[in-house]
């Protein structure tokens, strides 16, 4: 965005009689791109995107060279010079720029996708731990039910066969 914008700013201020206005915009221009590349800079964890990030701040300082000179001689008013230097050197530069600007994005969006995969990888195995989770608790809750159960129908079982002990001898001493 804010590249090529002072790309074609530089053109317009070569052929434009409002100098200031468009240097102006050149300048927040440039204050936002310094912004961004602070952030992005910040952000970099990985050696290659730290090299890539390098060659492209590189490439970034040779067209900042070279764009200054066509504002210096459009400027000072002349227009061939300022032609000569933004077809020139500045165009070159601009297209190393631009080369190693697409790379970065390239890089950040196999990135993002290593990413995505990854999360959606760790989605499905926090699912299946889950999956295992439930079924474990499930198979430990039937178990500890049939224990219950069955000490409950042993307790049963002694009561009855107590009471009834007791209910012979009872009928028996009656008798």
């Amino acid at each position: 965005g804010a590249f090529k914008e002072n790309f074609g700013l530089v053109h317009k201020h070569i052929n434009s009689g409002d100098k200031a206005a468009i240097s102006a915009r050149i300048q927040a221009n440039k204050e936002r791109i310094d912004q961004l590349i602070q952030e992005y800079e910040a952000t970099i964890t990985v050696p290659e995107d730290r090299e890539m990030f390098s060659q492209f701040k590189e490439a970034r300082g040779a067209f900042v060279a070279e764009f200054k000179a066509v504002l210096a001689h459009s400027a000072a008013g002349r227009a061939p010079e300022a032609v000569a230097a933004a077809e020139g050197g500045m165009e070159t530069a601009y297209r190393k720029l631009n080369t190693n600007l697409d790379q970065l994005v390239e890089f950040n969006k196999r990135n993002l996708n290593g990413g995505v995969a990854s999360i959606g990888i760790a989605s499905h195995r926090g699912k299946i731990v889950i999956l295992v989770g439930l079924t474990s608790a499930l198979g430990l809750a039937v178990l500890t039910g049939f224990y219950i159960i069955r000490g409950i129908k042993r307790d049963i079982s002694e009561i009855t066969a107590v009471l009834a002990s007791n209910s012979s001898q009872t009928a028996a001493a009656a008798g």
